[in-house]
């Protein structure tokens, strides 16, 4: 059993909100506020956001990326979610079987012991797409319209009309960061709409420490520290002050703009990966133009998604918990071989007994947090009451 308290407190620092969509996969999301914050002039100007917002408080994942391969590349995979080294590469962890006809779909499942790792080898269309589909309701959801319009096609899948593709709609529901949302999330103090920002994403204005998870409340996966991606929100203390993890290190993050609005073509990457030096974590690091069909190791991406209504999220302890912390409070019972296959096989989580929604195969015991407990917990984190 676990003491409520505690897993209140670590659950709202390390997931925030939650939302459930449909066919559960679940994106774990933190609240961005203080609109109209003013920019960082100690760098790029970057920064400035006039809206509240929520953005993902990790990386997508592989189990989260599974979801939408099974749901879109099961029968062929034309636009190309799926990339071989996701299976061939050691820094990959998606694994692909079948033959992708309808007798013989494509089945996609993750390698052992990573299927809480952060999905790579991904371009910036696939990251768009995911992104429409999440704002299309998931199972079948449409990848080509929604947050983004993709329009006519190439041959090789990619808009005949590049910028107007790369334009998010005005009802968008979930996508790409901007650069500003990005830096924002990132750099900024949470500490009202002013114009003062860390240095590095973990509240600090020294680089962080490289070493292994779960390390300490500036560490990070960078320089080599770890040979790799690592399980998302490893390092469990060291997040930016309003909530996300892993915006420094891990893998580089795809975000929606790019340098030169005349190059359509190219988007930035952000954030550096397990092997760059602390240089490409910090807020001066302005970002690098690359192809948006690229597709490398070191190359993740997360979402952001509008705030939402009041009354409209449904706030359930029903994620995939990635951090040795969590784990140790919620001690996962004792499933069958099978069902954790499926789990791992599908992307889609059984249903939760209490709230009827979509959770983790991997999370125990399956118990719901009210909005005021979350809330309450929330607030003492944002206020420095929790550390």
């Amino acid at each position: 059993m676990f003491r409520r308290a505690s897993a209140l407190a670590n659950a709202a620092i390390l997931i925030g909100v939650v939302s459930l969509n449909s066919f559960g996969a679940e994106i774990a999301t933190v609240h961005v506020g203080n609109p109209d914050n003013a920019p960082d002039t100690t760098t790029f100007q970057y920064g400035t956001v006039g809206y509240e917002y929520r953005i993902g408080a990790t990386e997508v994942t592989n189990s989260q990326y599974i979801g939408f391969l099974n749901s879109k590349a099961s029968v062929g995979d034309a636009l190309g979610f799926y990339n071989t080294n996701m299976a061939s590469n050691a820094y990959g962890g998606i694994l692909r079987s079948g033959s992708g006809t309808s007798l013989d779909p494509y089945t996609y499942a993750a390698k052992d012991g990573k299927l809480n790792h952060p999905v790579n080898f991904v371009s910036w269309y696939d990251a768009i797409r995911y992104a429409n589909w999440m704002h299309n309701g998931q199972g079948n959801g449409d990848t080509e319209t929604g947050s983004y319009n993709l329009g006519q096609l190439n041959a090789n899948g990619t808009p005949l009309l590049i910028f107007s593709a790369s334009q998010r709609t005005s009802d968008a529901k979930w996508f790409l960061p901007s650069i500003n949302e990005w830096y924002k999330a990132a750099f900024h103090k949470n500490d009202g709409v002013t114009g003062n920002y860390w240095d590095y994403p973990v509240r600090s204005d020294n680089p962080p420490i490289a070493e292994a998870p779960a390390g300490g409340i500036h560490s990070a996966n960078f320089d080599d520290a770890v040979d790799g991606p690592v399980e998302v929100a490893s390092y469990s203390r060291a997040r930016s002050a309003y909530g996300t993890f892993d915006q420094g290190g891990n893998l580089f993050e795809w975000v929606e703009s790019t340098r030169v609005a005349t190059t359509p073509a190219t988007a930035l990457v952000v954030g550096g990966h397990w092997a760059a030096s602390d240089t490409f974590l910090s807020s001066s690091y302005t970002g690098t133009d690359s192809g948006k069909t690229n597709e490398f190791d070191g190359r993740g991406f997360r979402l952001a998604t509008n705030v939402p209504e009041p009354g409209n999220w449904l706030l359930c302890l029903c994620s995939v918990v990635a951090s040795v912390r969590m784990r140790r409070l919620f001690r996962p019972a004792q499933k069958s071989l099978d069902a954790r296959k499926n789990y791992a096989n599908s992307g889609t989580n059984p249903a939760c007994s209490k709230c009827r929604s979509a959770v983790s195969a991997s999370v125990m015991p399956w118990s719901c947090i009210t909005t005021k407990e979350m809330q309450s917990v929330s607030d003492q984190f944002l206020s420095g009451r929790l550390s």
